[in-house]
């Protein structure tokens, strides 16, 4: 079995300011991020059970129901994963590392709630490291927006289905990703989903 090394966060290099400032970029290392798999996924996962519980990140910031049997990945482990200095805060993953929850509360200020922006400037940087299946649209789930993200990456054997969502959280921009391999997403892109449609702000 193969570990995954992903980086599955983005390195935020600006801020976006106001209403008069409206077209001001967020430069996202995308590129970088995605070209740092260095070896595949595993296809190795337990199908999944039925269970689901809630944890809570940030200070109670935000929630989120997970499955039962996922953990909080160690520092250890993700050090050895995600290598670089942009690793995401905190990992939910399975015993196998084969399918992951990740987050990353950046520092890119997020002024007036504009999730749009946010989804534009991340949109063309997407596109730019040509993804598979590229889809995005604006979510309002419990009440909060969300900009979420669907699309397949190329890694180096083998594709990664990845769910990427990002929203405002006290001013500031909050990025998630989950993934798992091509051959796992048929059984858990629904459950995906139901991840994304509990995320509540606290």
């Amino acid at each position: 079995m193969r570990p995954l090394i992903f980086i599955l966060a983005l390195s935020i290099a600006s801020c976006v300011s106001g209403a008069d400032e409206q077209n001001s970029s967020v430069p996202l290392t995308v590129a970088e991020h995605l070209e740092t798999i260095k070896e595949a996924v595993s296809d190795e996962a337990k199908v999944p059970s039925k269970g689901y519980r809630t944890v809570s990140l940030y200070g109670n910031k935000l929630e989120l129901s997970i499955p039962d049997y996922f953990t909080e990945m160690s520092p250890e482990m993700k050090h050895s994963k995600y290598p670089r200095a942009n690793s995401p805060d905190v990992v939910y993953t399975d015993e196998d590392g084969a399918v992951n929850v990740a987050f990353n509360y950046t520092g890119t200020v997020v002024a007036n709630n504009n999730i749009s922006e946010l989804q534009r400037e991340l949109l063309k940087q997407l596109q730019a490291t040509n993804p598979i299946d590229l889809t995005t649209r604006i979510e309002t789930i419990n009440g909060s927006e969300f900009a979420v993200f669907e699309f397949m990456s190329q890694a180096i054997d083998t594709r990664v289905y990845n769910l990427m969502f990002l929203t405002e959280l006290d001013g500031r921009m909050l990025l998630g990703t989950f993934n798992c391999t091509e051959v796992l997403k048929g059984e858990w892109q629904p459950r995906a989903k139901e991840i994304l449609s509990s995320l509540r702000k606290g």
